[in-house]
């Protein structure tokens, strides 16, 4: 474990890390890992310490959006159109529902008749075969 000066090139000042190594537990090789610890103090050389607490500060939390009386008015009428809109949609799939339906009852009858048909011509061609 070793401490490292690091210069920054752009503001001059110096950081503080200290080194130390790690085992990585799922290759098992070892891994060397830093931490900041301040920065120098220019005058005397001593570490001015960071404060421990890494990111941004929080800034002003999040306000809910102030919305116009119009503005407010004029979604609740385009929810409303969308409303209409979908009870319109759902009557027409509830005829599509009823119209296939029906459709499936008379393809089934159909069936039926061309399946009893198809026997009648198998049963009159053996008569004749005879």
């Amino acid at each position: 474990m070793g401490i490292i000066r690091q210069l920054n090139k752009k503001n001059g000042k110096v950081m503080i890390y200290e080194t130390y190594t790690e085992t990585d537990p799922e290759t098992g090789r070892k891994r060397t890992r830093r931490k900041y610890l301040g920065t120098e103090n220019p005058d005397d050389g001593s570490i001015i310490p960071s404060s421990g607490k890494r990111g941004r500060k929080p800034g002003i939390p999040n306000r809910p959006k102030v919305v116009s009386e119009e503005a407010l008015s004029g979604k609740i009428d385009e929810l409303r159109k969308l409303q209409a809109e979908e009870q319109a949609l759902m009557e027409q799939i509830r005829v599509l529902k009823q119209q296939t339906a029906k459709m499936h009852e008379l393809f089934q009858s159909i069936s039926k008749v061309l399946s009893t048909l198809s026997d009648e011509m198998h049963d009159t061609k053996q008569q004749m075969d005879k």
